[in-house]
Order: C-alpha cells, then sequence, then structure tokens
C-alpha cells in the first residue's frame, strides 16, 4: 500500500472511532438519566435496609451501623413495621427495630379460668371455662347462681327478702314508696312509672309495685293511700280524684268510694257524694238528689228511695211532696195531681168512676152528694 493510500484508511479509521466515542457517552448519559428517574420512583426504604441519604428512608434517617454502612435507622416504634405475631408490639431502640411483648392478659371473669393465653393471629386473649355448676354471682339479688358453658347463670332464686327488700344494681336494699318499691321480679322500681304503676305500702311487711291499690285505695303520685280517711274517691283509672269533678262526677262508698256517673237505684248524688234517697231527698233525672214539690221535682214516686215524676200513679196522691196510696181524708186526687179531701175549695167532688178524681160537675143522670159524685139525686 503506498503512503497516500494509508494516509486515507487512517483518517477514516479515526473518524469512525470518533463516532463510536461519541455514541457511547450519549447512551451512558441517557442510562444515567434514566438511573436517577428510576431510584426516584423507588418507594421509600424501612429501617435496615442501605441507604445513601436522609430522603432514601421512611423513617428520614440515614445513618453508618456498626459496620460503617450507611442504612436506614428508627426514629420511634411507628417507623417499624408491624409484627407478624399481633401479641407483640414493634419498638424503637437506638434506631434499630425490634419487638417485645405487647399483650397482657387481664384477670378472667368468674366463669373462666387464669392465665389467659394471647392468640398471635388476633391479639386477643382466650381463657379455659370453669366448669358447669361453679358457683358464681350473677349480679341480680339471686342465690345459688352457678357458671354454664362460661355464663354466670342466674338460679331464678331471690336472696333479697322480698317484698321489704328489692335489688338495685346486684345489691338488696330496703324497699320505701317514693324511693324504692318491690317489683314482680324482686327488682328495685319506683311508683308511677311504666314497671311499677303504683306502690303499695304494706307496713312492716314491705312495699310491693301493683296495677291497682284495690278497694278503697287510690293512687297519687305513684303511691296507693287509704280513701276512707280522706275526702278523695277512686276514678276509673285508679288513681285519686275529687267527688264532683270533671273526672269523679259523684263517689259512691258502698263499692269502695268509687268514682260513678250515677248512683245506684235509691241513691242520688249530692255534692259528689252518693247518698239514699229520703223524704227530702228524691232521684232527679240527672241523678242528683232534689227535693219532692219543688219545680225540679214536683213529687217523689216513694217517700223513701223514690224517683222525681211529674204525677203519681193510679189511686197515689202526691202529698207534701212524696207520693202516697190514698188515705183518709185525702180520698180523692186533685187535678195538680195533689192529694185533696172530697167538698173542699179545691175538690168540689170526687168522682169514683174516675180515678177518684176531682171534678167540677159529675155530668149526665149524675149528682154530687156528700162531695161525692152518685147516680141517684136527692
Amino acid at each position: 500500500m503506498d503512503g497516500s493510500r494509508f494516509d486515507a484508511v487512517a483518517r477514516s479509521y479515526a473518524a469512525s472511532g470518533s463516532r463510536r466515542r461519541l455514541l457511547a457517552g450519549a447512551l451512558a448519559a441517557a442510562l444515567g438519566i434514566a438511573g436517577r428517574d428510576r431510584a426516584a420512583a423507588v418507594a421509600c426504604r424501612t429501617p435496615g435496609l442501605l441507604c445513601r441519604e436522609n430522603a432514601d428512608c421512611c423513617s428520614g434517617l440515614c445513618a453508618k451501623d456498626a459496620t460503617g454502612r450507611r442504612r436506614c435507622r428508627c426514629q420511634s416504634p411507628a417507623d417499624c413495621p408491624p409484627p407478624v405475631n399481633r401479641c407483640l408490639e414493634a419498638t424503637c431502640a437506638d434506631g434499630v427495630c425490634g419487638t417485645a411483648v405487647g399483650v397482657t392478659c387481664p384477670p378472667p371473669d368468674q366463669c373462666h379460668q387464669a392465665p389467659g393465653t394471647c392468640v398471635p393471629a388476633t391479639g386477643a386473649c382466650s381463657y379455659p371455662t370453669q366448669p358447669d355448676g361453679t358457683a358464681c354471682d350473677a349480679g341480680v339479688c339471686t342465690t345459688g347462681d352457678t357458671c354454664q358453658g362460661g355464663v354466670c347463670t342466674s338460679s331464678g332464686r331471690p336472696a333479697c327478702s322480698l317484698p321489704s327488700q328489692c335489688c338495685r344494681d346486684g345489691t338488696c336494699v330496703p324497699s320505701a314508696p317514693g324511693a324504692a318499691c318491690t317489683a314482680g321480679d324482686g327488682s328495685c322500681a319506683v311508683g308511677g312509672t311504666a314497671g311499677c304503676p303504683c306502690c303499695l305500702p304494706l307496713g312492716s311487711v314491705g312495699n310491693v309495685c301493683v296495677d291497682g291499690c284495690g278497694s278503697f285505695r287510690c293512687c297519687s303520685g305513684g303511691t296507693c293511700i287509704d280513701t276512707e280517711t280522706t275526702s278523695i274517691c277512686v276514678a276509673a283509672d285508679g288513681t285519686c280524684a275529687a267527688p264532683g269533678t270533671a273526672n269523679c262526677p259523684c263517689c259512691d262508698a258502698q263499692p269502695g268510694n268509687l268514682c260513678v256517673d250515677e248512683c245506684r237505684p235509691g241513691n242520688c248524688c249530692s255534692g259528689g257524694l252518693c247518698k239514699g234517697a229520703s223524704t227530702d231527698a228524691c232521684v232527679a233525672a240527672d241523678g242528683t238528689c232534689a227535693a219532692g214539690g219543688t219545680a225540679g221535682c214536683p213529687c217523689c214516686s216513694a217517700e223513701v228511695g223514690g224517683d222525681c215524676v211529674a204525677t203519681c200513679g193510679p189511686g197515689s196522691c202526691c202529698f207534701h211532696g212524696a207520693c202516697r196510696a190514698l188515705f183518709a181524708p185525702f180520698t180523692c186526687i186533685a187535678a195538680d195531681g195533689t192529694c185533696a179531701v172530697p167538698g173542699d175549695s179545691g175538690c168540689p167532688c170526687c168522682d169514683a168512676d174516675a180515678g177518684n178524681l176531682c171534678v167540677a160537675d159529675c155530668g149526665t143522670g149524675r149528682c154530687c152528694s156528700g162531695g161525692a159524685c152518685v147516680s141517684t139525686c136527692a
């Protein structure tokens, strides 16, 4: 090869080498950029992993370990991953994560046995159950309670002295009206509430919740009181009511001082109280007491226990406000229904054929003799 040819080949090789170096440099630069981008996309590192700077670590701390290598360090237990064993808890000491006992099982209830065991999968404590029949206290004021299947079960036998005591929050306390009354299940209740309509005092025996207070008693403020020593009456709902008011038109002592709309037959209402009708008290149409012979009560159908009537029945007349059978000398009935003496100014003649009515004229073929209508005239 001559000299000129050699020089041309050398120049061509030199040029291609430069191009290769340029391409190599460009590729290296591109790979470096991509590497940094990939590093930026990687998640932060947990304590214990190698690092270059604080930003690499989730905890924000990159420091040398005992060997001089830079590793992520924890700053608190929160920087450490939770233990798989849920009975443990994460710890952080000198920048290094660790574990420690995190669950301490407390004493069990009365129907389980100590000690408890922590279950790693859940972190909950497990206790063996007491044998069925083991004595326990169900906290409901009962005696003879026992464990059944790990549950303290009430025997249902009351421990309190019923009804002088009742059960409140698992403790027997004395019952007293207005404060604590013994309900049907032995618990304490307050009279006048849903579970204890009224509290009935039984003296030294105790106090019990009742739906109704019984005869001659009514409920006032959640407590049964005696109506025989007071001026009150028993309304239809068992509460106390004043006689003569809207919900207690009249009070009848005979059935137990009960409020009634009208009194029993032969009785009338006066001042809100039922009383037996008499010659001076007759039963008006509205059930109240009225005096016979007055505007609202023309006559009383009987001298005792009668009703107010406009007129008496056949053969009877009204005498001083009460109906009576005709009697001497009142043997005739005046136009107003009162008793009359035949021949008096108010009763010229008495017609027996007309029901002993007073008449002014006996009619054709008859005449009045001695105050009486007769067919044969003198």
